[in-house]
C-alpha cells in the first residue's frame, strides 16, 4: 500500500502548473498519488488540452483527486488543510506523508525520492521527524552556490522575540548534506500525524499565505518534531509573475507586513507557553 500523497494548490497558473506536473511525471520515484486543488478565478485548468493530457498521463500510474472551486476569500492555509483531508480518502494509500509542492515549481527527477527516502531513513534511526525539505533555486538561473550552514534557516529567539531568522533555501549548494533545519520553505514533505498534532496549517495568514509555512515549521518543532533539509534535493522556483497567492504588489506588500507582525506576535505567545523553547 502506498503512503505518500503529493498536494498541489493552484490558482490562475496553468502554464507553470503544467511544467510542475511534467516534472512529476518524470520522477524517479513513482509510488505516490496526487491531490490537486484549482482555486482560480479565471478559466479552470480543465479548459486547457495540455493540462488534461498531463492529468490523463498521471492517472495511468496514480490516483488523482482534482477539486475545482472558486473561493472569494481564497485562503492558502485552509486549502492546504483541505488537501491533507482529501489525501486521507484515497483508496490504497495510507497517506502517512504529504508532499506539498508549489504550482510554480519544477522538480529535479529525484526530488520526491530524496525527500521520501530521507524521511524514512531518519525514522528508522529513531528520530522524531516532522518534515524534510530541499532547496528552491530560481529556474531562470544562473545557479548561485553557497557554502552549507551548520543549521539550515537558523532562527534565534530571545525571550520569545525573533531576533534573527535566516532564509537559506533560494540557492544551490555544491555539498551533498542533510542539515537540521529551524524552518522549511515552500515545497516539503511532512508527516500527516505531525501535521494533525501541530494543529494543521494556519489559516490566519489569508490569501497570500505569507509566513504560513514558517508558522507550521515552528509549531512542529514546539511539539518535539525535527526538521531537515537535503541540500541536493532541488525544486526549482519558476517565480510566476501572476496567479497563485500573488496580488497587486501594493496589496501583497501590505498583507506581507500585516502577516509578519501577526506571525511574530503569535510565535512569541506560543514560545512563552511551550515546554520546548526554540
Amino acid at each position: 500500500m502506498r503512503e505518500l500523497v503529493i498536494n498541489i494548490l493552484t490558482s490562475n497558473r496553468v502554464s507553470e502548473l503544467c511544467i510542475c506536473l511534467t516534472s512529476l511525471i518524470n520522477q524517479s520515484f513513482q509510488e505516490w498519488d496526487l491531490v490537486l486543488i484549482d482555486d482560480g478565478s479565471e478559466q479552470p485548468c480543465t479548459n486547457y488540452k495540455f493540462f488534461n493530457d498531463l492529468i490523463g498521463r498521471l492517472k495511468i500510474n496514480h490516483c488523482v483527486k482534482f477539486l475545482r472551486h472558486i473561493n472569494p476569500t481564497y485562503n492558502v492555509g485552509a486549502n492546504r488543510n483541505e488537501a491533507v483531508k482529501i489525501s486521507k480518502t484515497i483508496p490504497n494509500n495510507e497517506a502517512k506523508y504529504c508532499l506539498r509542492i508549489d504550482d510554480d515549481s519544477m522538480c529535479e527527477k529525484d526530488y520526491v525520492e530524496q525527500l521520501y527516502l530521507t524521511f524514512k531513513k531518519l525514522e528508522t534511526e529513531g528520530i522524531k521527524v516532522g518534515a524534510v525539505g530541499g532547496v528552491v533555486p530560481l529556474l531562470e538561473g544562473p545557479n548561485y552556490y553557497r557554502k552549507c550552514p551548520l543549521i539550515f534557516n537558523e532562527t534565534v529567539f530571545n525571550d520569545g522575540e525573533i531576533v534573527r531568522m535566516e532564509d537559506d533555501g533560494g540557492v544551490d549548494y555544491s555539498e551533498d548534506k542533510l542539515l537540521p533545519s529551524h524552518h522549511l520553505r515552500s515545497s516539503f514533505l511532512f508527516s500527516t500525524e505531525a501535521h494533525d498534532e501541530a494543529g494543521e496549517h494556519p489559516i490566519e495568514y489569508g490569501p497570500t499565505g505569507f509566513r504560513e509555512e514558517t508558522d507550521f515549521s515552528f509549531r512542529l518543532r514546539m511539539k518535539g518534531y525535527t526538521l531537515w533539509t537535503v541540500t541536493q534535493a532541488k525544486c526549482y522556483h519558476q517565480k510566476a509573475r501572476s496567479g497563485g497567492a500573488r496580488l497587486h504588489p501594493q496589496m501583497y506588500n501590505q498583507y506581507a507586513m500585516n502577516n509578519e507582525e501577526l506571525f511574530r506576535n503569535k510565535m512569541k505567545f506560543l514560545w512563552k507557553r511551550s515546554d520546548i523553547k526554540l
